[in-house]
This record gives structure tokens, sequence and C-alpha cells, in this order.
């Protein structure tokens, strides 16, 4: 077959030999070109099906993050909730607290100084010798006593009065929370 497509020895100045050399070099380079690529069509393909399994895993990680980002969130707004409850709920118990408070200290003071004045007027009494006069003096001090009780009898409805609506005022908030934060 060479023979028929050379009919020289030399060609166009080349030597025959050298010439079909040649070829069956660039031949033999082209047999291994087409391999590599074969080989290289064979690593895509391959590469493909491992980018195709890692999208699959990055999508189902993806999807379980999401889950796991939806429990948190759920968990936080729970805790979130449950805490503002604990803390309008101990908000309420120490105001109730600190008005009972209140109300028995007045009321102590209230019995003192009674006692104080009764006592004091019967010291004075002992001491006078014009029994009007003591009598007058005491009933003046008696009525004073009576008119500031009673001033203080008003001042501790008053106070039971703002503590009472306080006690509303703070249950209405806490009612009005939602149940669910998230319902905002």
């Amino acid at each position: 077959m060479n023979d028929e497509i050379f009919k020289t020895v030399k060609f166009g100045g080349y030597d025959k030999v050298e010439v079909l050399d040649f070829i069956q070099n660039k031949f033999k380079d082209i047999d291994n070109h087409i391999e590599t690529i074969n080989n290289l069509k064979k690593e895509i393909e391959e590469l493909n099906l491992k980018v195709l399994e890692t999208e699959e895993k990055l999508a189902t990680t993806l999807v379980e993050n999401q889950r796991l980002v939806d429990v948190i969130t759920h968990h936080e707004s729970v805790l979130v909730q449950e805490y503002t409850q604990s803390q309008l709920t101990n908000a309420i118990l120490s105001i109730n607290k600190i008005s009972d408070n209140m109300i028995q200290e007045t009321k102590m003071k209230c019995e003192k100084m009674l006692n104080t004045a009764k006592s004091k007027a019967f010291q004075e009494l002992r001491f006078k010798t014009d029994a009007n006069d003591v009598l007058n003096t005491y009933e003046n001090r008696f009525l004073k006593l009576v008119n500031n009780m009673s001033k203080l009898a008003e001042i501790g409805n008053t106070l039971s009065t703002s503590v009472n609506t306080i006690n509303k005022t703070l249950n209405d908030m806490l009612e009005s929370l939602p149940n669910d934060v998230s319902e905002k």
C-alpha cells in the first residue's frame, strides 16, 4: 500500500520512509488524543454524576437545615413567651406583696399614732386641774385625730384602688399577650 501512494524514493524532496514514519507517528498521536478524549469524557461523566449526588446531598442538607431553623425558631418563641409570662406574673405578685405590706404598715402606724395619742391624752389628763379645759383640749385633739384617721383611711382606700388598677392593667397586659409569639 505504501508503494502505491509513493512511487518514488524522493517525494517533493522528502524521504519516503521519513514521511511514512512521520504520518504513522501522527496517527499514533491522533489515537493517543482520541484515547485521552475518551478518558476525559469518562471522567466528565463521573464528575457530572458526583456533582448530581452532591447537589442532591446539598438539597437534602438545606431542607434539613431549614427544618432545624424552624424548630429552633419555634422553641425560641415558646421560651420568650414563657419568660414574658413568668416576668409579668412575678411583677404582679411583687406589686400585690408591696401593696399588702404598705397597707399593713399604714395600719400599724395608725394604731401606733392612736395609742400614742391616747397615752399622751391620759398623761395630760392627770396633770390638768381644770376638767373642762382638759376635756375641750382632748376633744379637739380627738376630733383632729379622727379627721387625720379619716384622711389616712382615704389614703389607704386610694392606695388600694391604685393597686387594684395596676393589677387589672397588668392582668389585661398578660391576657393580651399572644399565645404564640409568631402570631404577631
